[in-house]
């Protein structure tokens, strides 16, 4: 009990009322092995996000690694909410439901990085304050590339052994040559744009719908 007040519970307290997210460390283990608990995880802040949010968010999404059964990943869980418009992402009552539920939003990072496509994806994105449980929550408009791309990156990951067995390995060869979270991250972005079209062959091939 001692460990959980001092580790977790004071400092997820501290977070709240400073409204600062947790963020991985720089340095230190970077990859870690899949873990079953994850989508569980994933499926409880879906729930509070869905909770909090009502009918601001069109739907809830678990996206990113810890969403692929079987994929190394950084212990991080990535969720997209797909809104309307971001002016509703924006609006006053989407940050105070957020901001209520400590994922309180980072102004400075409004885009992703289009893996090779022309233009920028705009987005917004939130942390957690939870020190136990490091996530990101990405918002995007349902429909827009950004949404379907993390989507489709997903299930394609999912279904394609093939393609997830090289990501895997992609993802252990860079881990063990960079020296910060960050660079592990800005080192994928080749291989992400050398997917993206297999993807988007795949989801022709196959019909996928969001």
């Amino acid at each position: 009990v001692q460990r959980l007040w001092v580790e977790r519970l004071a400092p997820y307290d501290d977070n709240l009322r400073s409204g600062r997210r947790t963020r991985r460390e720089e340095t230190g283990r970077i990859l870690h092995d899949p873990d079953a608990t994850w989508p569980a995880q994933a499926a409880r802040l879906v729930a509070r996000l869905q909770d909090a949010l009502g009918d601001l968010a069109v739907r809830v999404d678990h996206v990113g690694s810890t969403s692929v059964p079987g994929l190394p990943a950084k212990d991080v869980i990535d969720l997209q909410v797909g809104v309307r418009s971001l002016d509703d992402a924006d609006a006053r009552a989407f940050r105070a439901a957020m901001d209520d539920r400590g994922f309180f939003r980072v102004d400075d990072v409004d885009h992703d990085t289009p893996h090779g496509q022309p233009a920028s994806w705009p987005k917004r994105f939130h942390g957690s304050a939870d020190p136990g449980r490091v996530t990101n929550i990405h918002v995007r408009e349902t429909g827009s590339a950004g949404w379907l791309f993390a989507l489709q990156l997903r299930d394609w990951l999912r279904v394609d052994g093939r393609a997830r067995s090289d990501y895997g390995a992609v993802k252990a060869r860079l881990a063990a040559q960079a020296e910060t979270t960050t660079g592990y991250g800005e080192a994928k972005e080749p291989w992400f744009a050398r997917a993206f079209p297999h993807v988007q062959d795949w989801v022709e091939a196959t019909g996928w719908s969001a």
